[in-house]
């Protein structure tokens, strides 16, 4: 039934990263059922052991956008499975999410990433190729890791400066990024032909061994780079994608525009940004406050 489901999301041009997510939910699930109720068919499941098993997952202390997640496959699941009129009833549809605290965006001061940029020593190869355009994507895009990883050749158009970035559940938009980049995938794509010849894929982002690039991967490339300039504990992909958007609130881009860049789907995910940009905020008190 999990392999059914997947193979379904996977041809609704889910992510891999998400497919991997939404796997790894439906195991954990399927291992408390077997080890709780000694239930060895998940489709079997009913709402209650749903229930218990959320409610173990909070008593555990874990992450409540974690838990959330884990409500959102299950109820996906099931749904999937009353489509195919394998189940007649969700046992997940009346789950409730939890609630999760609003986070201000972490981002890094601009001068210190540009500063990072523009005078970093990558190692030598294709490693550095790789470093540098992971890094330089990130931050000159503000792609999410995901599309990072689902990154192909043939999603690059050189021509006109442009990234087409498929979105989970087919929410597509185009990207522009600068002639610098265009020339960087350019230099990296020759890198690759040298050191791997023809690969059987055509992912842009590699590991050593020329196979697709894994989460874990992009975030240690991310770390090691960051923890140059900064001793924040937040060093994640996603610090770079928060650094690009308010860095551009900061020079004054529209919000829209930038919810637009970002893929945000309602203004009210872009807006947090709004409130995290420092540079802004100075200025308005400065302009504004009788005693600035």
């Amino acid at each position: 039934m999990i392999a059914s489901f997947l193979q379904h999301i996977k041809a609704k041009k889910y992510s891999q990263n998400t497919i991997t997510s939404y796997n790894h939910d439906l195991q954990q699930f399927s291992n408390f059922l077997t080890e709780n109720y000694k239930l060895e068919q998940i489709e079997h499941a009913d709402h209650n052991m749903v229930r218990s098993w959320i409610l173990k997952l909070t008593e555990e202390k874990a992450n409540a956008t974690s838990v959330n997640r884990k409500m959102a496959t299950l109820k996906s699941f099931y749904k999937y499975l009353q489509q195919q009129q394998i189940v007649e009833k969700n046992p997940a549809q009346r789950l409730k999410p939890l609630k999760v605290p609003k986070k201000k965006p972490v981002f890094i001061d601009e001068a210190k990433l540009v500063a990072l940029l523009n005078t970093v020593q990558y190692p030598m190869g294709f490693e550095g190729k790789r470093d540098q355009l992971v890094l330089e994507i990130l931050y000159g895009t503000g792609m999410r890791l995901s599309e990072l990883i689902d990154l192909q050749y043939n999603h690059i158009d050189a021509e006109n400066n442009r990234i087409k970035i498929f979105g989970t559940n087919v929410k597509d938009r185009n990207i522009l990024v600068s002639a610098p980049l265009i020339e960087l995938f350019a230099q990296y794509k020759k890198t690759v032909e040298e050191k791997f010849g023809t690969l059987e894929h055509s992912h842009v982002i590699l590991t050593e061994q020329g196979k697709p690039a894994y989460p874990m991967l992009i975030y240690r490339i991310v770390k090691k780079y960051l923890e140059l300039i900064t001793d924040q504990e937040k060093k994640s992909p996603h610090v770079l994608r928060h650094s690009f958007a308010t860095h551009l609130l900061n020079k004054g881009a529209d919000l829209h525009a930038i919810k637009d860049l970002l893929g945000h789907t309602t203004l009210s995910a872009t807006q947090a940004y709004s409130f995290s940009s420092l540079d802004q905020i100075k200025e308005i008190f400065n302009q504004a406050h009788p005693k600035a």
